[in-house]
Formats: structure tokens, C-alpha cells, sequence
């Protein structure tokens, strides 16, 4: 029984994640942290789904961290 929930469980976070990367607020965010930086205006309109992709977007950059990332986001215009 517990094998059968995990399965359904990672099935259903692999489908979200799937998903999530093919949203265009998404792709939007992921293209602005490797091309320049936040957009409040942006995460206005496409909410967290703009933030997480610029998230990925930013550690996608060699040398960057969490911590640089969380920075470029709140020093965003």
C-alpha cells in the first residue's frame, strides 16, 4: 500500500513539474534571470510561477547561488 501512495505521489510531482516548465509565466521568468533581472511588473501579472522560473533561471547561471539569486530578485525593478 505504501509503495503504491509513493508511486502515485512521485508520478503526480513529475507531471506538476512537467507542467510547470512548460508554462510561459514560467519560461518568462526563466528567460529574465539569465538575461537581466527581475521584473516586479511581471511577477505582478504571472505571480509565483514568473518567481520560480527566474529562480531556475538564475542558478542556471554558473556561479550563481541561492543566495545571489534571492538577492537579484529583491533588488528587482
Amino acid at each position: 500500500m505504501i509503495k503504491m501512495n509513493m508511486v502515485a505521489t512521485l508520478s503526480a510531482i513529475a507531471i506538476y513539474a512537467v507542467s510547470t516548465h512548460r508554462d510561459p509565466r514560467y519560461k518568462d521568468g526563466y528567460e529574465a534571470a539569465r538575461n537581466g533581472p527581475f521584473r516586479q511588473d511581471r511577477f505582478a501579472d504571472c505571480g509565483i510561477q514568473y518567481e520560480h522560473g527566474f529562480m531556475a533561471g538564475c542558478l542556471s547561471v554558473k556561479g550563481n547561488d541561492k543566495e545571489v539569486c534571492n538577492m537579484a530578485e529583491d533588488t528587482g525593478q
